[in-house]
C-alpha cells in the first residue's frame, strides 16, 4: 500500500514538473480586440492565438491602452504553453495557441501611442472608431453595428449601422470592400428595407427574425441565430 501511494506521489511530482518545463518566457507584440487575440514573437513573422490563464491579461491590457480591448500592440513579457494547432474558432487561422500562465510585463510601444492615429474625422483607428455617414460620428462597429455572416462559408462578415431615426443603413464589410450608405423604404406592405435606386444595390431587410443583406435577389449576408 505503501508503496503504491509512494508511486502517485512520484508520478504527480514528475507530471508537475513537466508541465513547469513546458513553460517559454517570451517577448513580443500582443493585440486584443473584438475576436482578436494575438501574439507575435520577437523576431518572428508567425502570429499566435492566446488563451489567457492568468484571468488578469484582459485588466492589464485595458488599464495599459486606456480602453477596452481597443487592438493597440504592446509589447509583453510573458510564460506561455503551447497548445497546439486548433480547428475551432478564430484560433484555426493561427500557427497555434498558446496559452499564457504568466505576466511578466506590459508596455506601451513607442511607434504605437493611444490617439496617435486620428484620421480626418478625429476618429482614433488603434482604438478601434471609424467614421460612420449614418451616424455622423465614431463608433466602433462592434458596439453600435449588426454584424451578418457570408452565407456562401467564405468567413467574410458584414456590419449594418443605422442612423439614430433609421432612415439611414450604412454597411461596412470586413474584406475591405467600400462601405455603403442605403436609404430607408417603405414597401406597399408596410414594411421597411434600404436600398438605393439601383439595380446592383445592396438591400438590407429584417426577415425570418433576422438582418440580411442581399443584392439582385441573391442572399449576401445574415445576422446569426445566436
Amino acid at each position: 500500500m505503501k508503496t503504491g501511494t509512494g508511486c502517485l506521489f512520484a508520478a504527480l511530482a514528475a507530471a508537475l514538473v513537466m508541465s513547469c518545463d513546458n513553460n517559454v518566457r517570451m517577448e513580443g507584440t500582443l493585440v486584443l480586440a473584438h475576436e482578436v487575440r494575438t501574439f507575435t514573437p520577437d523576431g518572428d513573422t508567425a502570429t499566435y492565438w492566446i488563451v489567457d490563464k492568468t484571468g488578469t491579461l484582459a485588466r492589464q491590457y485595458d488599464e495599459l491602452t486606456g480602453g477596452v480591448k481597443n487592438g493597440i500592440p504592446v509589447h509583453a513579457d510573458i510564460e506561455v504553453i503551447d497548445m497546439g494547432k486548433s480547428d475551432e474558432g478564430f484560433a484555426k487561422g493561427y500557427k497555434s495557441v498558446w496559452q499564457i500562465v504568466k505576466i511578466n510585463e506590459l508596455t506601451l510601444m513607442d511607434e504605437f501611442p493611444v490617439g496617435a492615429d486620428r484620421d480626418g474625422h478625429g476618429c482614433i483607428g488603434s482604438a478601434g472608431y471609424v467614421w460612420s455617414e449614418a451616424m455622423q460620428d465614431c463608433i466602433r462597429l462592434f458596439e453600435s453595428g449588426i454584424r451578418t455572416e457570408a452565407v456562401d462559408g467564405s468567413g467574410r462578415s458584414a456590419y449594418i449601422v443605422f442612423s439614430r431615426d433609421s432612415l439611414k443603413a450604412e454597411l461596412f464589410f470586413s474584406d475591405g470592400e467600400k462601405a455603403e450608405l442605403l436609404d430607408q423604404r417603405t414597401l406597399p406592405t408596410g414594411e421597411h428595407v434600404w436600398n438605393v435606386e439601383d439595380d446592383d444595390t445592396k438591400n438590407v431587410r429584417f426577415s425570418d427574425g433576422a438582418w440580411t443583406i442581399s443584392q439582385r435577389g441573391n442572399l449576401l449576408f445574415s445576422q446569426s441565430a445566436d
